[in-house]
């Protein structure tokens, strides 16, 4: 039986394991951190759990393609998703949007509270509905697609034809200013990045209006801990807190592994899922060339965008159940982190999640998009204590804010952790933070990446750089495509 050696336990790589498990491939894992997940997970801090990553799961809808991939991951059980019709709460200003899943019922909401964007808000319900059909193409990664698999696709996605003819070509922040209203401006942000092409957000609400995304119970380390079961089930071997230091190369093939410890561990195929900067420099060790990527890591243009957060983890011991979240609130005041102006914060109290914390408390999470890396990198070099006093400033600011949002929180947080872009690069190894790889103005070159990189045989990538940004359903994917790769490397049929 061949062998197929996995660095990396995150989603990508978890995902990689099952399906070449599927495929009879031997196959080991090798994680550097001391439980499976990379940054889909959670901690615990005292009563508290935090979940890090989900905020809604593209594909716990039944019948489609992302549907079908998770449960052949066994990432969750249908009775344990949660889909609420309002599926999400903005508010600014004392005035309050709800995005409803019922898509004429949001537009009747939207017209009400923003009046000012009736052509805009008509416009954007009128493409949500045609973007009910949007699917995120997980059964084969594009670069691979025949002429038969593009028009299989391009007809499924015909009703998005449209939307790219008109917003294909503009970037998510010069769409986001056509609206007049900043809720609606605060909400479409939350769905997509402003750094992002503007069909995303509204490809986004689609999904929305068609009743997927829902909530995992379990949260993102449940999903993470039932795929690694599930790869354990169908007998592959996962190593926790077992950092890799190279792949070993003989004759322009991919042979084996050497681990941080100096084990040696021999394998015919090797899939990295670790971010392309730790694949290329330090597992590959500069030996392999790529342009494409070393133009986005090298760029300074601000073409190709690198997004991380501050994120605040809060323990209220106060039961805020039954108060509205997940909310998107603006700032009474802008709060100024190095060159990123923070106008608005996201919170989620997670009230479905009994198991985050004891009755009568809440683990609640804030997450503000920030891009200024360089501002928070020189900090934690040159100097640790202005770097904690950064982060305790941060905590301050946001905890006024909430015990404001939530006033039962008020002298109630027992817990108050801050996580910024350097503890994504120090712990997970993202590039600059960047917790979903890289994100491209529509100005930017386009690039297919395939999973093969040339100069390395027996060999595949795994992990968001490879795709469009799109968080854990685009990262489970990756590593279905890295199986299919190693397949068609193999001489082999691939089996889903």
């Amino acid at each position: 039986m061949k062998k197929v050696l996995i660095v990396g336990g995150g989603i990508s790589g978890l995902s990689a394991g099952v399906f070449s498990r599927l495929n009879g491939f031997d196959t080991e894992i090798f994680e550097a951190q001391a439980k499976p997940g990379g940054e889909c997970t959670s901690w615990k801090r005292k009563d508290y759990i935090f979940d890090g990553a989900i905020r809604w799961l593209i594909g716990t809808k039944k019948g489609t393609a992302a549907y079908d991939m998770f449960k052949t991951l066994g990432a969750f059980e249908d009775d344990k998703i949660v889909v609420e019709e309002i599926f999400l709460t903005v508010e600014h200003n004392g005035k309050k949007l709800y995005f409803y899943r019922d898509v004429d019922k949001l537009k009747e909401h939207l017209l009400e509270v923003a009046p000012e964007d009736t052509e805009m808000i008509k416009e954007l319900c009128k493409f949500a509905k045609k973007a009910k059909s949007f699917e995120t193409p997980v059964d084969k990664h594009m670069p691979e697609m025949t002429i038969f698999d593009n028009i299989k696709f391009s007809m499924k996605m015909s009703s998005m034809g449209p939307i790219m003819m008109k917003y294909g070509k503009v970037d998510g922040i010069d769409y986001f200013k056509k609206f007049k209203s900043t809720l609606i401006r605060n909400a479409l942000k939350t769905l997509a990045l402003d750094t992002f092409p503007a069909y995303a957000p509204i490809a986004l609400l689609g999904t929305v209006v068609s009743y997927d995304g829902g909530w995992p119970l379990g949260g993102s380390a449940g999903v993470s801990d039932n795929i690694c079961n599930k790869f354990k089930e169908l007998g592959g071997t996962i190593h926790l807190s077992s950092p890799v230091k190279r792949v070993i190369q003989e004759n322009g093939k991919a042979v084996g592994i050497e681990l941080d410890n100096g084990q040696v561990v021999k394998g015919d195929y090797v899939i990295s899922s670790t971010d392309i900067s730790i694949t290329l420099n330090k597992l590959l060790e500069g030996k392999i060339k790529d342009e494409a990527y070393n133009e986005i890591l090298n760029s300074n243009s601000g073409e190709y965008t690198f997004a991380s957060c501050v994120f605040v983890s809060l323990g209220i011991a106060a039961d805020l159940s039954e108060d509205v979240s997940p909310l998107v609130v603006s700032l009474n005041k802008e709060l100024k982190i190095g060159n990123d102006l923070i106008g608005d914060i996201y919170v989620n109290t997670f009230k479905h999640e009994k198991s985050f914390t004891p009755e009568g408390k809440t683990a609640a999470v804030v997450t503000m998009d920030v891009y200024d890396y360089n501002y928070w990198k020189k900090l934690y070099d040159t100097d640790v204590n202005k770097y904690k006093s950064e982060k305790e400033r941060i905590a301050k600011a946001i905890i006024e804010q909430i015990e404001i949002i939530y006033p039962k929180a008020k002298g109630n947080i027992e817990v108050a952790e801050v996580a910024t872009p350097v503890t994504y690069n120090r712990i997970y190894g993202a590039y600059k933070g960047a917790w979903m790889g890289y994100g491209r103005k529509v100005s930017a070159k386009y690039r297919n990446h395939k999973c093969k990189l040339e100069g390395i045989d027996n060999f595949a990538l795994a992990g968001q750089w490879i795709s469009s940004p799109g968080a854990v359903t685009i990262s489970a994917s990756t590593g279905k495509f890295a199986v299919q790769e190693i397949c068609k490397q193999a001489d082999i049929k691939f089996r889903s």
